[in-house]
């Protein structure tokens, strides 16, 4: 079950918060990590332009934040193993649906820059954690496929500030 997004009246800005973002051509996963609490306040997927207009909300309502964008495009090509795959059809859209992620987490990069804010990319260097990982890292319950939730929870788990490469 997914933890929506707090509406910004929702937000204590007394805190600081670190925003993780799997990027995702039909929604990315994010997720809302407060420092000072400790937690997650907000697990779930967004569509693009409705995570710029709540990103462009939290500044205009003075939260203090960071982002984190999981850079997968940094990671090296695995295409040359097209024999894994059943067919070279499959092989294809497989690297056409990756590439557009890819194209989807630059654009909010590009988002962040555009409107000033602080944002690192974090290239994923280790296994993906699983829903059993999770469960056991935070109490929090999610299924296999919420995986671009849990890769969104992982980028700011145990936040520091600067966000540290904790992949």
């Amino acid at each position: 079950m997914d933890l929506p997004l707090p509406s910004v009246e929702e937000i204590n800005n007394n805190y600081t918060y670190a925003i993780g973002i799997d990027p995702d051509t039909e929604a990315s996963g994010i997720a809302i990590w407060c420092v000072e609490r400790n937690e997650f306040i907000a697990y779930t997927r967004t569509k693009f332009f409705e995570l710029y207009d709540y990103l462009d909300q939290l500044l205009t309502h003075g939260i203090r934040f960071e982002v984190a964008i999981e850079a997968g495009w940094n990671n090296p090509s695995i295409m040359h193993h097209i024999h894994g795959y059943a067919s070279r059809a499959k092989a294809a859209s497989i690297g056409a649906n990756v590439g557009a992620n890819h194209e989807t987490g630059r654009k909010i990069v590009e988002m962040c820059q555009w409107l000033g804010i602080i944002y690192w990319t974090l290239t994923p260097t280790s296994s993906k954690w699983t829903p059993t990982m999770l469960q056991h890292l935070t109490n929090i319950e999610l299924s296999k496929s919420q995986q671009d939730i849990i890769d969104a929870m992982r980028l700011v788990y145990a936040y520091r500030k600067p966000i540290q490469e904790l992949l």
